[in-house]
C-alpha cells in the first residue's frame, strides 16, 4: 500500500528500489521516478531482474538490475484476459509470480481465474483455466477451473504449485498444463494435516519451494505455515498468530519466500511486518514493527502498552499515559522508563486506593496539574478520578458504573463515556463528555456544569451554550487566553469555544470526512482525536482514521505535518514518518510532541522545536457598569516569576483567577508579565476593561389618571444616576431629581 518495491539487504538494511511512497501511478522510469499501484506479486530471476505483478494497474512490470522499471505486458488501467505480446496482452489482478530456471515468468491471474506465463520478451499465453470461469475442476489447459489462484511456486521437476485460495486447496500444474489437486478439498475449509483430500486449508495464499524438495504454504486464515513433503504429506510447521507477543492483531497472512539459510519469510500485512519462521518451527519478527501490546514496565521499546488513548506531559518532562486496554495509568520518565502509577494491568474495577490497589475501567483521558495531581477520565466507569502526587486515587465527580448527564456536585453529577480532559488556568477541569455530546466543567470542589452542547442531542450547530450541538467530542485543549478547542469526532470538525461558551467551527466541514489540507471549511478530517496547542496558538490534531498529525494555524489553515494520510503503520525516522490510528497527543517541555499510535507512545520532534513558553490573561467581561466586578483568569506555561502590573499589582502564581472590582468610571489595564522557566526571555499579556457609568433610571406616576374638570392630581417622580431633570408637555421648568407636585389639568380632554 506504499505503492513501492522495497529491498532488504543480507545485512538487514531496508531501502526503496522503485516507486515513491504514497504516490500511486503507472509510470515507467528509474527508481523513485517510476510509479506502481498496489503492487502484489514479485519474483527475482537468476540474472537479478525483478518481476512485479502490478495489481492496481493490471500489468506485469520488470525492474532491471540497474533499477530501470519497464512494463513487460498489459496496459495500465485496462483490465482483460487477452493473450498477446507486450501492450497487446490484457491482464487481470496478479497475486502470485515465479520465475522458472529458463527465464519464463509464471503468474496467477486471480481476477480472471487463470494461470498464465510470459516470456522475457513479453509474450503472454494462458497455461490453465478459462477466463472468468470459476470452479475447482482438474483437467488439462482450458478444461481446468480455479476459484481464486494466489501464490505460485516451481518445484524441482518444473511443476507449478498454486494456492487456490477460495477453494481452500493446493493445485499442481505439469509443464504440459495438466492440473490436479494435490491437497485439500474444494469448498471444505479447515485445519487438518494429512495427505490429499484429507488435508484441510483455510484460504491458502503464499507458496514457496524449499531446497529440500518441500513446498511451503501460508495458510492465511488459519494463521499457520504448512509444509508439503516429497511424499505428498502436509504438516503444520508453525503458527504465527500473535507472534511474538500475545495480543498482536490476528490478521490473514500473505506471501512467503525461502531465505538463503532455508528459513521462511512470511508477510504479515495486517501488522505491517515480515516474520521469520525457522525450519524447526520457531517464529520471530524479522522486519517492520507493529508495536506489540502488553503491560511491561521497562525502558524504551522494551516497555509494553495496550491501546493507550491519551497523554499528558508534566513540566519536568514526565509523560502520563492512560493505558486504556490495560486499565491502568502509566508514566514515562524523561529517560524513557515506563512505570505504573495506579491500577493493576488487566484488572477492571472502580475502587479507590493507592497505586495498584486502585482500579479503573478503560481510562481514556488524562491531564496533569502543576502540583502533580493527575486527573483521569475513567471512561468505562463514567467518572472523573484524581491521583495525588503520592499515588492515591479518589473520586472527583460522577458515580462509577452510573451513566447520565446531570450537573451537580461530586457523585451527584453524571457523565456518559467521558474522554478528553484539559485544565483551565483557574484550576477548573474541562471534560469532553463523549456519550452526552457535551463539554462539561468541574470546579476544584467537584461541582459539575455543562459549558456547551445539550445532552443526548448530537448535531453540528454553532451557537452559545446549550444552543450549540456536538457529536462525540473526543479531546479538549485550552489556550493561554482561556479559549477551548474541541475535536468533534463524528462531525469530523475542530471546534472553538470562547470562555463565555460560544461555539464556532475552526476547521472542517460537518459530516464531510477526508484528508484535504486547506483553510477553514475547505479542510477535511477523518475522526480527529487528541489535540494540543503550542505557545504561538497553533493547534496540533491527531487525525485518527487518516493516520496523520495535522496543524491548524490561528487563522484556521490546516496542513499535514506527520504521517501519510490514508496509509496506516508506525514508521519512525524523518518526518513525515508513519502513524496508525493515533489517539492521544501532548506537548512536551522541550517543544516535542508525544502521540499514542497502536500500542506505542511516540516522540515527534521538530527543528526548530515548537514554542512552549506562553502567557495568557483573560477577563470574564471587558465592559462593566460602575460598581460591577469581573473574573480575571491567567495561565502561563513553562514560566516563573509572574508579576502583575497596571491596575493590579503583586507577585502571582503561574496560573489562577481573581475577582476584581475596578471601581470608578474609566479604563483599567491589567498586565501579567512572566519569565521563561530556565531561560532569559519574558512575555506579557494584557487585558483592557472599560467601566461605564450606570444607565439613568426614571419613574413618573400620577395619583390618578382620571379627574373631574378643575380637580388636581399629584405627580410623583424619582430619578437615579442623573444630574438634572426638566418638565415638558402640560407642565414645564426645571425639577429636582425626585419629588412630588399637585397639578390641575385644563378642562380640554386632550390635556
Amino acid at each position: 500500500q506504499n505503492h513501492t518495491i522495497r529491498k532488504i539487504s543480507a545485512a538487514g538494511e531496508v531501502t526503496t528500489l522503485a516507486g515513491a511512497a504514497g504516490v500511486p501511478g503507472a509510470a515507467d522510469g528509474s527508481g523513485g521516478t517510476a510509479r506502481f499501484r498496489n503492487p502484489g506479486a514479485i519474483a527475482v530471476a537468476a540474472d537479478g531482474t525483478v518481476y512485479v505483478g502490478d495489481r492496481g494497474n493490471y500489468t506485469l512490470r520488470r525492474i532491471s538490475p540497474a533499477g530501470e522499471v519497464s512494463t513487460l505486458a498489459g496496459v495500465a488501467g485496462v483490465l482483460g484476459a487477452v493473450d498477446g505480446t507486450g501492450a497487446d496482452a490484457r491482464l487481470g489482478v496478479s497475486e502470485g509470480l515465479v520465475v522458472a530456471s529458463d527465464g519464463t515468468v509464471y503468474f496467477t491471474d486471480a481476477g480472471n481465474r487463470l494461470i498464465r506465463k510470459a516470456t522475457p520478451a513479453g509474450v503472454v499465453t494462458t497455461l490453465a483455466g478459462s477466463a472468468g470461469a470459476a470452479g475447482s475442476a482438474d483437467g488439462t489447459g482450458a478444461a481446468a477451473r480455479f476459484g481464486q489462484p494466489a501464490g505460485i511456486a516451481v518445484d524441482g521437476d518444473g511443476n507449478l504449485l498454486v494456492a487456490d485460495t477460495v477453494n481452500h486447496t493446493l493445485r499442481k500444474i505439469t509443464p504440459a498444463g495438466v492440473v490436479t489437486t494435490v491437497a485439500g478439498m474444494a469448498g471444505s475449509p479447515g485445519l487438518a494435516d494429512g495427505s490429499g483430500a484429507t488435508v484441510r486449508f483455510r484460504a491458502p495464499y503464499g507458496v514457496a519451494a524449499g531446497s529440500g524438495g518441500q513446498i511451503f504454504v501460508s495458510d492465511a486464515l488459519n494463521l499457520v505455515v504448512r509444509q508439503l513433503d516429497a511424499a505428498g504429506a502436509v504438516t503444520t510447521l508453525a503458527s504465527v498468530a500473535n507472534v511474538p507477543d500475545a495480543g498482536v492483531q490476528a490478521a490473514p497472512l500473505a506471501g512467503l519466500a525461502v531465505d538463503a539459510d532455508g528459513s521462511l519469510l512470511v508477510a504479515d500485512p495486517g501488522n505491517h511486518r515480515l516474520l521469520r519462521v525457522a525450519l524447526a518451527g520457531a517464529v520471530s519478527q524479522a522486519f517492520g514493527a507493529a508495536p506489540r501490546p502488553g503491560a511491561i514496565d521497562a525502558t524504551a521499546d522494551a516497555a509494553r502498552f495496550s491501546a493507550p488513548a491519551a497523554l499528558a506531559a508534566a513540566a519536568d518532562g514526565t509523560v502520563y499515559v492512560a493505558d486504556t486496554a490495560n486499565h491502568v495509568i502509566r508514566k514515562i520518565s524523561p529517560a524513557g522508563v515506563a512505570s505504573t502509577v495506579a491500577g493493576l494491568a488487566g484488572a477492571v474495577g472502580s475502587g479507590d486506593g493507592t497505586g495498584s490497589a486502585a482500579r479503573f475501567s478503560s481510562p481514556a483521558g488524562i491531564a496533569v496539574a502543576l502540583d502533580g495531581t493527575v486527573y483521569v477520565a475513567d471512561t468505562g466507569n463514567h467518572a472523573i478520578r484524581r491521583i495525588s502526587a503520592a499515588g492515591e486515587v479518589t473520586l472527583l465527580a460522577g458515580l462509577p458504573g452510573s451513566a447520565g448527564a446531570g450537573d451537580g456536585a461530586g457523585s451527584g453529577a453524571r457523565f456518559d463515556t467521558p474522554r478528553g480532559l484539559a485544565l483551565e488556568g483557574s484550576g477548573q477541569l474541562l471534560v469532553a463528555d463523549s456519550g452526552n455530546h457535551t463539554l462539561r466543567r468541574i470546579t476544584a470542589a467537584g461541582v459539575v456544569s455543562t459549558v456547551a452542547g445539550l445532552a443526548d442531542s448530537a448535531g453540528a450547530i454553532d451557537g452559545s451554550g446549550s444552543a450549540a450541538r456536538l457529536n462525540l467530542p473526543w479531546a479538549v485543549a485550552v489556550a493561554d487566553d482561556g479559549t477551548a478547542y474541541l475535536s468533534d469526532q463524528q462531525n469530523h470538525l475542530v471546534r472553538k469555544i470562547t470562555p463565555a461558551g460560544v461555539v464556532s467551527t475552526l476547521a472542517g466541514s460537518a459530516g464531510a470526512s477526508g484528508d484535504a489540507d486547506g483553510s477553514g471549511g475547505t479542510a477535511r478530517f477523518r475522526a480527529p482525536a487528541g489535540l494540543v496547542l503550542d505557545a504561538d496558538g497553533n493547534l496540533f490534531v491527531v487525525d485518527r482514521d487518516s493516520h496523520a498529525l495535522r496543524k491548524i494555524t490561528p487563522a484556521g489553515v490546516v496542513s499535514t505535518v506527520a504521517g501519510r494520510p490514508g496509509h496506516a503503520g508506525v514508521l519512525t525516522g524523518a518526518l513525515p514518518g508513519g502513524l496508525n490510528l493515533p489517539l492521544g497527543l501532548a506537548l512536551g517541555p522541550a517543544g516535542e510532541l508525544f502521540a499514542t499510535s497502536e500500542n506505542a507512545v511516540l516522540r515527534i520532534t521538530f527543528d526548530p522545536p515548537l514554542p512552549v513558553f506562553g502567557v495568557g490573561l483573560w477577563a470574564s467581561q471587558t465592559a462593566l457598569v460602575e460598581g460591577g466586578s469581573l473574573q480575571l483568569g491567567w495561565s502561563a506555561r513553562h514560566a516563573t516569576n509572574c508579576q502583575a502590573s497596571g491596575d493590579w499589582s503583586g507577585a502571582q502564581a503561574v496560573a489562577g483567577s481573581a475577582t476584581l472590582a475596578p471601581g470608578a468610571v474609566g479604563t483599567y489595564t491589567y498586565t501579567l508579565t512572566c519569565d521563561e522557566d530556565g531561560g532569559g526571555a519574558s512575555k506579557s499579556a494584557t487585558v483592557v476593561v472599560t467601566v461605564s457609568p450606570p444607565l439613568p433610571t426614571l419613574s413618573l406616576t400620577a395619583s390618578s389618571v382620571y379627574v373631574t374638570p378643575g380637580a388636581s392630581v399629584t405627580l410623583t417622580w424619582s430619578a437615579a444616576n442623573v444630574t438634572a431633570c426638566s418638565a415638558a408637555g402640560a407642565w414645564s421648568g426645571a425639577r429636582a431629581t425626585s419629588g412630588s407636585e399637585a397639578v390641575a389639568p385644563a378642562t380640554s380632554p386632550s390635556r
